[in-house]
């Protein structure tokens, strides 16, 4: 199961980024690796970040800010719908 992540505070109030990453942080080093983030146009979400065994990282992302580092999608593939 993904971990859940929230740009939000519990007054529903934008977090940093700061704040935020930090959350995807110490899921990773609980051995997480997918994400399922609801932003608020927060940056930089994904990058640069890895596992000590090279496992890949999967995020899914709503309502990205700038720079988000996702992968590249084939030609003629669409993101499934929300």
């Amino acid at each position: 199961m993904a971990a859940i992540i929230s740009g939000y505070d519990i007054k529903q109030r934008r977090i940093s980024t700061q704040a935020l990453l930090q959350q995807i942080y110490r899921s990773l080093e609980q051995g997480e690796t997918e994400f399922e983030v609801t932003s608020s146009g927060h940056h930089n979400i994904g990058g640069p970040l890895w596992t000590e065994d090279g496992r890949p990282l999967k995020f899914r992302v709503k309502n990205p800010g700038q720079r988000a580092r996702l992968q590249p999608m084939p030609v003629g593939s669409m993101p499934a719908p929300n």
